[in-house]
């Protein structure tokens, strides 16, 4: 009979809080997942082992009882020495007589019909991801999710594991998690549903006398724009399509505001200087 001591399997202390026994958990699962050691039985056994940890430790009211039972180890010892490789996990599986004979078939009765508790969790991706789509790994309570986001995800989409939370007695008992997309803020733009803003400073020179300017945008890498002949500082041109891509919908597209500034020449040279004071001076005589 042997006995297994799931706070060294996951490195934590036999005083360590639910939180920071789930954040191992996560932590030790991303290293260990076969997907990320394919062929290595080594790792294979390990992300079992603590999968198995987890599924005890990672339940408050399981977690109490495997405390109780590892204080009245030498107890069952003795009276369950006849079994072979006697480990907790089959405690919570269905060995009725060790069970009953610690805390009473009532507490076995309850332990076979509880449900699992829903887990929350998020992932934050840059607005490049959202607008091209994406695929990200979420890792559960007992295996590693793959999940495919589409272009145009929007920040605070909700996406739902079904059966992939806590484990409940029973796998149609398993508790569910739900996953939070969050979408980090961009030092270019500003998202307003589909439709995006950024801020473009064009020299005064062009606002004054017109012509062309070249724009990046998420769609493409570089775009011509042609400004007009005395186009405002603050004024917005709309550029159709340039937007984000509308969520579920193939082809169809938001639209991009381009927020023209003004951006007034630096170290201006004496010639440059009288030139202005020269306009200047035109300027006060139009307007006497």
């Amino acid at each position: 009979m042997k006995y297994k001591d799931y706070y060294k399997v996951l490195g934590v202390s036999k005083n360590a809080s639910q939180d920071e026994i789930k954040k191992t958990y996560k932590k030790l699962a991303i290293q260990f997942h076969p997907d990320k050691n394919p062929g290595n039985k080594q790792a294979e056994e390990k992300f079992k082992e603590i999968s198995e940890a987890y599924d005890v430790l990672g339940d408050v009211d399981k977690r109490a009882k495997y405390d109780g039972l590892a204080g009245n180890w030498q107890q069952f010892q003795t009276e369950f020495s006849s079994q072979k490789d006697f480990e907790f996990k089959d405690v919570f599986s269905g060995f009725n007589d060790v069970w009953s004979s610690i805390f009473g078939q009532g507490e076995f009765t309850n332990i076979n019909t509880k449900q699992g508790n829903d887990l929350n969790s998020d992932v934050t991706l840059t607005l490049e991801e959202a607008y091209l789509g994406t695929e990200v790994q979420i890792p559960t309570p007992y295996s590693m999710e793959k999940l495919i986001i589409k272009a145009g995800v929007v920040d605070g989409k909700k996406f739902r594991f079904a059966g992939k939370g806590e484990k409940g007695s029973a796998t149609n008992l398993n508790g569910h998690l739900f996953l939070t997309i969050k979408i980090q803020e961009h030092k270019d733009y500003k998202r307003n549903g589909n439709d995006l803003t950024k801020k473009v400073f064009v020299d005064i020179y062009t606002l004054i006398l017109g012509g062309k300017i070249e724009v990046e945008t998420l769609k493409t890498k570089k775009i011509s724009i042609n400004i007009v002949k005395g186009f405002e500082s603050g004024g917005k041109l709309r550029l159709k399509g340039f937007g984000m891509p509308i969520y579920d919908k193939e082809n169809e597209f938001g639209d991009l505001y381009l927020e023209i500034t003004a951006q007034l020449p630096k170290n201006l040279s004496a010639e440059e200087l009288n030139l202005f004071e020269k306009l200047a001076e035109i300027d006060r005589k139009k307007r006497k």
